[in-house]
C-alpha cells in the first residue's frame, strides 16, 4: 500500500516544525505531499529541500483568505486523483498530528475506508508557561480539550469522501476511538500571537480569530477552550510521545 500524506504550508515557524519531526516518524519522505503557497514559495522550497524533500513533494497553490475554507476544491480534486492512483490519502493540518502507535499498520490491518480520529486540543492552561520549542510537548503541557463535533474529522481515506470547509463535516461517519486527531494549534498563546501577526501582513483575508494579536483578546479566545479540561496523563496511548 502507498500513503500520500498531504498538508498546506505557508510559513516556517514551529508548526512546520513538529509536522515534519512527528509525521517522518511513521512516513517515508517520498509519501509528503506539501500544498505550498506561492507568496512564499521559494523560502518554503529552499526550507522542505534542507529537510530532504525534493520538487515530487511539492505543488506550489495560490491562497490569498486564511480560515474561508476557499481551498476545499482543490484538496478534494487532489484527493480524487490520488485515490485513482491507488494511493491511501491522510490529509493534516499543519498543526494537526494524526496518531496511533503503530499508525500504518493500523490503517492496513482494519477494514475501513475512511477513518475519522477522535478530535482532541492541547491547550496551554493558566499555570503553564510559554512552550520551549526545544523541549518535548509532554514535559510541558498536561491539559487537553475533547472537541468531537468540531476537531474529529475525516483524515485518511481509501475511498473517495467530498469534504466541505475544514474538512470538518463527518455525517454518518463513525468516529474511531483508536485514533487520535491532536490539534496543538493553542499549545502557546506567544506562537498563537506570532502566527497571527503573520497572518495579517500574509494574507488579503483572514478569520476574526486568526487576526488576535492583543494578549487580552487572545486570553479570552483561549478561555473558551480552558472549561473542563481533562490531563493528558490519563490518555495512556499517548503519554511520553510528542
Amino acid at each position: 500500500m502507498e500513503y500520500k500524506l498531504i498538508t498546506h504550508i505557508d510559513r516556517i515557524n514551529f508548526f512546520s516544525e513538529k509536522f515534519i519531526s512527528y509525521y517522518t516518524k511513521f512516513f517515508d519522505k517520498q509519501e509528503f505531499l506539501f500544498l505550498i503557497n506561492e507568496k512564499n514559495s521559494t523560502n518554503l522550497k529552499q526550507y522542505l529541500k534542507l529537510k530532504n524533500f525534493n520538487e515530487d513533494n511539492f505543488k506550489v497553490i495560490k491562497k490569498n483568505e486564511l480560515g474561508k475554507g476557499k481551498v476545499v476544491t482543490l484538496q478534494n480534486e487532489i484527493q480524487k486523483n490520488l485515490l485513482k492512483e491507488n494511493y491511501i490519502v491522510v490529509y493534516a493540518d499543519i498543526d494537526e498530528l494524526i496518531y496511533h502507535p503503530n499508525l500504518k499498520k493500523y490503517i492496513e490491518d482494519t477494514n475501513e475506508n475512511l477513518y475519522c480520529p477522535i478530535g482532541i486540543e492541547i491547550i496551554q492552561d493558566y499555570d503553564e508557561n510559554f512552550l520551549d520549542e526545544d523541549l518535548p510537548i509532554l514535559e510541558q503541557r498536561n491539559k487537553y480539550r475533547k472537541n468531537i463535533n468540531w476537531k474529529s474529522k475525516v483524515c485518511i481515506l481509501k475511498k473517495e469522501f467530498k469534504w466541505t470547509g475544514g474538512r470538518h463535516n463527518k455525517k454518518n461517519i463513525i468516529i474511531d476511538n483508536n485514533l487520535f486527531l491532536i490539534d496543538i494549534g493553542k499549545i502557546c498563546s506567544k506562537i498563537y500571537k506570532e502566527n497571527n501577526i503573520y497572518n495579517k501582513s500574509f494574507y488579503t483575508s483572514v478569520t476574526g480569530r486568526y487576526t488576535l494579536i492583543d494578549d487580552n483578546s487572545i486570553n479570552l479566545e483561549f478561555d473558551k477552550f480552558r472549561k473542563n479540561l481533562d490531563e493528558l496523563k490519563n490518555l495512556d496511548i499517548i503519554k511520553n510521545f510528542f
